[in-house]
């Protein structure tokens, strides 16, 4: 009677877990504790990329294989990746900080002297000046959302990771802008509701910007062909890891890959002897 009970009780948690109200309620809170994990670990300013990048990851990783352990999959992704994206995030703080300075010097230093009579000639070249600066602005931002998939699908170099956010950014244009206006909608939510910052303003753009994205970067991913650096296939702390999930392989799958390899090295050996003695 009571083995009945608890097989009832296991299959009514099944159900319960199995629910779409049920799945819903857990991923508000998965998105809610992603949230404050990316900001607490972007309050480095240069950190912000790598924060970014783990949620994305995370995001993936919860939505593909069901991760219920998603805070320490957050910080083993946030550690591994971070060596490979904060200079990604220092590059485009120096770059914004360059179109910044050209926007507030094209926008306020010449209008003032314009007003004073000084470059009233030149008027028109530094309207074009600036317009190319908000151009450029746009660019690197189209960019920008493309570095987590860059990152989180491909293992690249430093500027192949640039040049190929570009890449994606203008073949698939289409997604670009659909993810762009996602972002922006989220600026104009929060400056609505402030206190959405600190529950889901970055969490749930990764969230949409993985389900916009993630066709088109499973095809790319599938179809690009480069060579590997053996490196990648260790963590920081140079013990082996899986290449998807970036979990520690066990050291008794190691042993017993390296036994396989051995055992196989022998039987060439051992055949290449029978062969030479056969000759002779």
């Amino acid at each position: 009677m009571g083995r009945k009970n608890r097989n009832s009780d296991k299959e009514v948690q099944k159900d319960m877990t199995s629910s779409k109200i049920y799945i819903i309620a857990e991923w508000i809170w998965k998105l809610f504790v992603l949230n404050t994990l990316t900001l607490v670990t972007s309050l480095g300013i240069i950190t912000i990329m790598p924060a970014l990048v783990a949620c994305f990851r995370t995001i993936k990783i919860c939505y593909e294989e069901d991760e219920t352990h998603y805070i320490k999959t957050y910080y083993k992704n946030f550690v591994y990746c971070f060596k490979d994206t904060v200079f990604l995030g220092i590059f485009v703080f120096i770059v914004l900080g360059m179109l910044g300075y050209a926007y507030y010097y094209y926008s306020v230093v010449i209008d003032t002297l314009v007003e004073d009579g000084t470059f009233k000639g030149w008027l028109n070249l530094y309207s074009i000046l600036l317009g190319f600066d908000i151009v450029f602005f746009l660019v690197l931002f189209l960019m920008i959302i493309q570095f987590p998939m860059v990152v989180t699908y491909f293992h690249f170099r430093f500027f192949d990771k640039i040049r190929f956010a570009f890449y994606m950014a203008y073949k698939h244009v289409g997604m670009s802008l659909l993810i762009f206006l996602v972002n922006v909608l989220n600026i104009v939510i929060v400056v609505l509701l402030p206190y959405y910052f600190f529950f889901y303003f970055f969490s749930i753009p990764m969230l949409v910007t993985f389900m916009i994205s993630r066709r088109v970067y499973w095809f790319t991913a599938s179809n690009v062909t480069y060579e590997d650096d053996e490196a990648d296939e260790y963590d920081r702390t140079g013990k082996q890891v899986n290449r998807e999930t970036y979990e520690d392989v066990s050291e008794e799958k190691v042993e017993a890959d390296k036994a396989k390899e051995l055992e196989k090295l022998n039987e060439e050996i051992m055949n290449g002897e029978k062969n030479g003695k056969t000759r002779n």
